[in-house]
């Protein structure tokens, strides 16, 4: 059986980690790797470069960069030139044009880190997470322009517990999501997966994430706070207030209670910070003040709630 010629689209790290593992397998060839421009930042304005671009200079693979696929046309020849027989996105960035989409015979992959129909869209973890799912999962699905409309080729579930947060859920879609991809291609080759058409009925959207969703609102609940907690950490970081001092609440634990609290008061439990919430308390074991180094709770309280 030919080695299948691929294309891959990504850009953070959860790409680039997907990327790597793809890189050890001799099943097919990597012939390109796309990837969103350099950036500047920081002092001096430093170039940044993305997870992926680095992954692709650090194993000389052909390396794209396009401001505008849409476009192109160099850029569309160039891939055009590279015979992709397919290619595979995760997390690139920017919507394909059909023009790209008819270039590969096998068509264009993708990895979205849900169990679609549900939670369509550029935040499906935290989404999950926000909402108290207790189980989530990975999809493999042929393209199409529609918003995450493609046909279902391979689904992966796995449970959500208490302790994660988009950080781990990252972590364990990075680890997972490569041999699931390699699976799709193999069976792909050998005509032994079957596209599943999409319930639309079902199909949940998600927004973008946004810094200002990080903060806490006084008429949440305990369990709103916690899953909030579970969606913006590690980023944008969920925060409150100490007078005028911001706190990113970076390690937390729920104490429900039977009895109505004064939301957004601050009070000390066995020797820890407790945020109260209408229903109970968050418990914060981990924070980081505004402008300091991230410390315990125990270190918050005699610094901070105790002067």
């Amino acid at each position: 059986m030919k080695k299948l010629r691929v294309i891959f689209f990504g850009t953070p790290q959860l790409s680039a980690d997907i990327l790597t593992y793809l890189i050890k397998d001799d099943s097919f060839e990597i012939v390109g790797v796309v990837s969103n421009p350099d950036t500047t930042g920081g002092r001096g304005h430093v170039t940044i470069q993305s997870p992926v671009t680095l992954v692709a200079h650090k194993h000389y693979l052909t390396l794209s960069q396009p401001e505008n696929i849409r476009t192109n046309e160099i850029f569309l020849q160039a891939t055009r030139n590279l015979k992709p027989d397919i290619c595979l996105v995760v997390a690139y960035g920017k919507i394909l044009p059909q023009v790209l989409l008819d270039i590969p015979p096998m068509g264009f992959l993708n990895v979205h880190t849900s169990l679609l129909p549900k939670y369509r869209g550029a935040a499906p973890i935290q989404h999950a997470l926000l909402n108290g799912e207790t189980t989530t999962g990975l999809t493999i699905m042929q393209m199409s322009i529609g918003m995450d409309e493609g046909d279902i080729l391979l689904q992966e579930t796995w449970t959500i517990t208490p302790d994660d947060t988009t950080g781990s859920l990252f972590q364990k879609t990075g680890e997972r999501a490569g041999p699931l991809l390699i699976e799709t291609l193999k069976e792909l080759q050998n005509g032994t997966i079957k596209p599943q058409k999409q319930d639309a009925t079902q199909a949940t959207y998600t927004t973008m994430i946004e810094k200002t969703d990080a903060t806490v609102h006084a008429d949440w609940t305990l369990d709103q706070a916690y899953h909030a907690w579970q969606a913006y950490t590690p980023w944008p970081g969920l925060h409150t207030f100490f007078g005028e001092t911001k706190i990113t609440l970076q390690q937390v634990e729920k104490y429900p209670l039977e009895h109505s609290l004064s939301p957004l008061s601050w009070h000390v439990s066995n020797k820890l910070p407790a945020l109260a919430l209408k229903d109970g308390f968050l418990f914060i074991h981990g924070l980081t003040p505004a402008g300091k180094k991230r410390m315990s709770g125990e270190d918050f309280v005699r610094g901070y709630m105790q002067k």
